[in-house]
């Protein structure tokens, strides 16, 4: 995937096994990520090109996690079972993602939206249950 700055980033391996993630700067060259081995997979540039959310596959568990590309730091964004494929919102104040949430009574939705640094609970977004966030730019009120 690409930044509107024409940086690329991209992720080498199986899914399920342990990537890396590099960055290629047309400047710069290329750049790698330095995160725990881990599957990580989904990743997402947010709008102002200083962070990355990515998802990590652990078993049948996906988490999504966000990385401060200048300083490496690394926070765990939703502890939920099953939550993948993040899209940050237009204006990088959220992060909407796909989930199902096994719970009886739970919404019917399966995009859900949550900060970026770990400290919300994730939120159902309103719209149909075969709705994904994937590869679009969202707006949220």
């Amino acid at each position: 995937m690409a930044t509107r700055d024409g940086d690329l980033f991209y992720m080498g391996g199986n899914p399920r096994s342990d990537r890396r993630v590099v960055i290629l700067d047309r400047t710069a060259g290329e750049r790698e990520i330095v995160l725990p081995q881990a599957a990580w997979v989904a990743l997402a540039a947010s709008p102002d090109g200083q962070s990355l959310a990515l998802s990590r596959w652990e078993g049948a568990r996906r988490t999504l996690w966000t990385v401060t590309l200048a300083t490496g730091a690394l926070t765990q964004a939703t502890y939920a079972y099953d939550t993948f494929k993040p899209v940050w919102s237009a204006d990088g104040r959220q992060l909407l993602f796909t989930h199902f949430p096994f719970a009886p009574g739970a919404p019917r939705t399966s995009i859900w939206s949550v900060v970026p640094d770990g400290r919300g609970h994730i939120e159902p977004v309103p719209v149909e249950l075969d709705a994904y966030p994937e590869g679009i730019s969202t707006s949220l009120p």
